[in-house]
This record gives C-alpha cells, sequence and structure tokens, in this order.
C-alpha cells in the first residue's frame, strides 16, 4: 500500500512554533536506484528519500529498463511509478518518454493537488514545463549538465572510432537535428521554471554561457552532500590498502565516473607520466585507480600500454556501491 498525505495537523500539533508546509512533491528522472546506480541515480535517491522521511508526500516518475513496468510501490517512504519503453531510436524513445511522464503526473495531480514539480533530465519532462498540466504547479528542476553538448561530444568521438564510411556519414547527419532539439528542450524547460537548482557554479556557467535568455536570478547552488557515517576515513587505511593490493607508500589518485569521451579521461591519463616525474622528483611515487566502465575503455587501455603506464595506471571497471565504500 502507497503512504497517505501526511497528517499535517498532528505533526504541527506537536510544535506549536512550526511553521513547516508539508508539499506534494513529484520528480522526473530517467530512471531509480537501485536499477541503476551512478551519478544522478544515486543523487536523486538520496535527496528524495530524506525529503520524505521529512514528511513531504514525494513522487517518483522514472522509466525502467525492464519489458514491463510494475505497478507503484512505495521504495524509502516515496512512491514510485514506473513506465517501460521500447527502444527503437532516439527520436522514437523521447516521445515515449514524454507521453509516459506526462500521463502519470496528470493521474497523480487529480489524486492530490502537486505543489512543486522538479524536473532531472528536459526531454523527459520538456511536455510537462510547457504544457496545460504544468501550469499553476511551482516548476523546480535541476540542472546538472548540458546534454546537448554531451551529444556532440560523444558524436565526435563515435565518429572518429568508426570504421565504416556510411557510419561516420549517418552519424554526422543524424548529430545536429539531435543535438537541436535537445538544446530547445533544455532551454524551454529552463524558462519555464520558477526556479532553477544547480549543484556547482561550473553548472550554473553552462547556463550563463549557453542559454542567456534564462534569468540567472532564479538560479540557486545547492551542492550535492555526502553520507558522512557510510563515506568516512577506515579506522586502519593500511588494512584497506592491503585488501585493496595498494602499495602502502604511493599515493593513490581516484576518479569514479562512467568512461566516456566527455568526461577528460584521456586527458587525466595523458598527465600522468608528467605527474609521475614530477612525483618522483621529489621523492614519492603515485598511482592512479580509475572505477567505472564505459565505451571509452578499450581506448584507456590502448593509451596506458602506449604510455608504458600498466604499472602506474589501473581500470577496476564498474564497482558495486558496497565496494565503493
Amino acid at each position: 500500500p502507497l503512504p497517505a498525505a501526511p497528517d499535517v495537523a498532528r505533526l504541527t500539533a506537536r510544535n506549536p512554533a512550526c511553521t513547516l508546509r508539508f508539499m506534494h512533491i513529484v520528480c522526473v528522472h530517467r530512471g531509480m536506484y537501485p536499477e541503476r546506480i551512478g551519478g544522478t541515480y544515486s543523487y536523486v535517491y538520496e535527496l528524495y528519500r530524506r525529503l520524505a522521511r521529512s514528511g513531504h508526500v514525494v513522487d517518483v516518475i522514472a522509466s525502467t529498463r525492464e519489458a514491463e513496468a510494475r505497478p507503484p510501490f512505495e521504495l524509502e517512504g516515496m512512491r514510485v511509478h514506473e513506465y517501460a519503453i521500447r527502444r527503437i531510436n532516439p527520436v522514437s524513445s523521447t516521445l515515449q518518454h514524454l507521453g509516459n511522464t506526462t500521463r502519470i503526473f496528470q493521474r497523480l495531480a487529480s489524486e492530490h493537488a502537486v505543489d512543486v514539480l522538479t524536473i532531472h533530465e528536459s526531454q523527459l519532462g520538456h511536455r510537462l514545463a510547457v504544457g496545460k498540466a504544468g501550469r499553476g504547479v511551482c516548476q523546480l528542476p535541476t540542472f546538472h549538465a548540458p546534454v546537448f553538448l554531451e551529444v556532440r561530444f560523444d558524436t565526435a568521438w563515435k565518429v572518429r572510432s568508426e570504421r565504416s564510411p556510411l557510419r561516420r556519414t549517418i552519424m554526422r547527419a543524424t548529430e545536429p537535428p539531435l543535438e537541436y532539439w535537445q538544446r530547445r528542450f533544455e532551454r524551454d524547460v529552463l524558462q519555464a521554471a520558477n526556479g532553477i537548482l544547480v549543484l556547482s557554479k561550473y553548472s550554473k556557467g553552462h547556463i550563463e554561457r549557453e542559454f542567456p535568455s534564462v534569468d540567472l536570478d532564479r538560479v540557486s547552488i545547492v551542492p550535492g552532500g555526502v553520507d558522512t557515517q557510510r563515506f568516512c576515513p577506515a579506522a586502519d587505511r593500511s588494512a584497506v590498502r592491503a585488501r585493496l593490493g595498494l602499495d602502502n607508500e604511493v599515493m593513490h589518485l581516484l576518479t569514479v565516473r562512467k568512461l566516456a569521451p566527455r568526461m577528460g579521461l584521456e586527458q587525466l591519463v595523458s598527465a600522468m607520466p608528467e605527474i609521475a616525474r614530477a612525483a618522483a622528483a621529489a621523492g614519492h611515487s603515485v598511482d592512479l585507480t580509475l572505477c567505472g566502465d564505459g565505451s571509452l575503455r578499450s581506448t584507456l587501455e590502448s593509451q596506458i600500454e602506449r604510455l608504458g603506464l600498466r604499472g602506474t595506471v589501473r581500470l577496476a571497471g564498474r564497482v558495486t556501491d558496497e565496494e565503493l565504500v
């Protein structure tokens, strides 16, 4: 059974000075933890389960990779509403996302008035933001990154890596319209917003450069957090390093992210010889571990071999949340 709306009168009666207004929050995101892990999936899960724990009614609309979506279910106090799509091509997938998110939102709004609509991916919630369904609702999207630029960078890398002239031609022809529509989706969602959340000055800078029509006064920086009870220094670091096979006398660098062209990992690996030389000159040794997987893995493997970094740079692959700690 889904949790009912909080009894505001009962909660505030405990503290007459309490002026907190409990809200009905609807979040739109591509997927939901733990089906998908890492990046914004963990961010959305951690943020909205805490809002639910604070007494707010939180509905999360998310797609699933399964062939069929489950009925609405409770997860850590949140109510999750899944929908499944058939992955044919980017245009078909986007239309399915837009139709499903709108349909589910309209059902939720008819059951209980929505106070806040927060969209985390514009190509999923664009129809909500600019259409009738989103009017009268406080729209507070979170801008993580300019996805249209990610499309550009990833396509350029795929073109360089593709051996077939025909496929390269198709990629070059389809990229501009995909980038155009993605950029328009992002611009429209930001312009329709009552307020915009970003996690860093870096993300706010992207809005300023790429979407000059958006009022920057509506942008608020709210950095991400960390569970310091879960992620904290070990009592015996030497024991942890021994278990992981890491030299206790070496300085270790770590990055955890998807191995994708836009992440700058090729530049990081290219810098390692110079970093190693500088460290050696100061009497130190340094290693780099990259956690994650993706399309760039084989390229990084070749680069590590070519630069003679096999003993200095390690690809650990994707790690579980437990291993990550």
